[in-house]
């Protein structure tokens, strides 16, 4: 083995061996604090989530997860468009992909507006609030 071999062995095992420490160290807090402890130190909170809150984040994921599958299908249609060599066949595919991508980002954005006003709408209408809060005010003495 040459000397840079071998650097770069050593180097790696101990990334390797530093790493495989980090699960242990984990739990190590989780079973001295207790559950809930770690839990409120991560920003989790205690008390439980209500169901209308966990829909919402759900629906937020979802509309997030539509957003980057079609960021990737527009950079696809862009490749397919660069890569076409003026073949008249795949430039027409290509451009049919991103004007398909476009109308899709356009109904995604449209969905999350309108989701977005009649939960803000919903919420001022029953006098309480349907959006989730980072914390709760504090109370004026």
């Amino acid at each position: 083995m040459t000397r840079t071999t071998k650097q770069i062995f050593t180097a790696s095992l101990s990334v390797i061996l530093v790493s495989a420490a980090i699960p242990v160290l984990a739990v190590l807090d989780a079973t001295t604090t207790g559950l809930s402890a770690s839990g409120i130190a991560a920003g989790l909170g205690a008390t439980p989530t209500p169901l209308p809150v966990i829909i919402g984040q759900l629906i937020a994921g979802f509309i997030g997860l539509l957003g980057v599958l079609l960021a990737v299908y527009m950079v696809y249609g862009g490749f397919l468009w660069l890569t076409a060599s003026g073949d008249p066949d795949r430039v027409k595919k290509a451009q049919h992909i991103i004007s398909n991508t476009v109308i899709g980002i356009l109904i995604v954005l449209v969905a999350f507006s309108a989701a977005t006003f009649v939960i803000t709408q919903l919420g001022k209408a029953s006098g309480g609030t349907l959006v989730p809060t980072a914390a709760p005010a504090a109370e004026p003495q």
